[in-house]
This record gives structure tokens, C-alpha cells and sequence, in this order.
């Protein structure tokens, strides 16, 4: 387990301490880039990767987590902190707590995605691809149909 801490807020990779609840709301709810997500696919996605709460005095008022290998790869995924947290600079703890794990000192490759927050990556020298013509992807559903229907 990982602890990192900054005034009086701490971000840890302790899986008891992710407010199941809170989160799964937020991100069925609210995220725009998982809105309708099903219970199951959430619980999946929680177990097969590295999750960071962010606690302001042991309430979970953020989160994000790393889908990796510990080795060549990782994206990160699920990065928020609740609205009425927003603007306090726990966005940038928690970033620099992730960028700071000993588990992922030695991954090649990070990668995320981002329709709104570049500005909060680039602090932390994120860049964008120098030819983005070499990244794709591939969806298991067709482009315009409803991922979580």
C-alpha cells in the first residue's frame, strides 16, 4: 500500500478506503466519459487496477486509478474530485501522489484521455502526441451506439 500526504489531505492505493458507493455514483451519474456505466463493469474495473482515493480528513473526496502492467504501460483513468472540492489544488496532490508511486517508477509509457483538464496534465509534463496519427483504437461497439446499453 502507497500513502502520500499534503496538508490535510492524504491519497492512498488502500482499496478499503474508495467509497464504493460515492464513486459508482459519480461515475454512472455524472462522468461524462462513463455515464450509464453498470455495476458490474465498475466493480470489474476497480479490482484489475491501482486506485488512489483522495481523503480530506478520511472522507473520500476524489479519486483515480491506474490500469497497468507495473512494467511497460499505464493509463490513467476515472480522475475527479468532487465538485464542492474542486479549485483547493487537490486535483494537483492527487496527480502528484500518482506521479510519485513507487509501483509505477518504472512504467514506459503513461497515457490519458481528456475532453477538459489538459491544462492540470500538462503542470505535470503530460504532452500530446507529436504525431497522433500513430495512435488508434479500436471500440467494441460502433462509434454513435450507446457503450452501456
Amino acid at each position: 500500500m502507497y500513502s502520500y500526504s499534503e496538508g490535510n489531505i492524504t491519497v492512498t492505493t488502500d482499496p478499503s478506503s474508495v467509497d464504493r458507493e460515492r464513486l459508482f455514483d459519480y461515475l454512472h451519474n455524472e462522468a461524462y466519459w462513463s455515464k450509464g456505466i453498470p455495476r458490474g463493469i465498475f466493480e470489474t474495473s476497480l479490482q484489475y487496477s491501482r486506485t488512489y482515493s483522495v481523503l480530506l480528513d478520511n472522507e473520500m473526496v476524489g479519486f483515480a486509478r491506474a490500469v497497468t502492467d507495473y512494467s511497460t504501460f499505464m493509463y490513467l483513468a476515472d480522475v475527479y474530485i468532487e465538485e464542492v472540492h474542486r479549485g483547493k489544488g487537490y486535483s494537483k496532490v492527487l496527480m502528484k501522489a500518482i506521479m510519485e508511486d513507487p509501483k509505477l517508477s518504472n512504467v514506459r509509457t503513461w497515457l490519458l484521455l481528456t475532453r477538459d483538464a489538459q491544462g492540470l496534465y500538462k503542470q505535470f509534463n503530460w504532452k500530446h502526441f507529436d504525431d497522433p496519427h500513430r495512435v488508434m483504437r479500436y471500440r467494441s461497439k460502433p462509434d454513435g451506439i450507446p457503450f452501456y446499453s
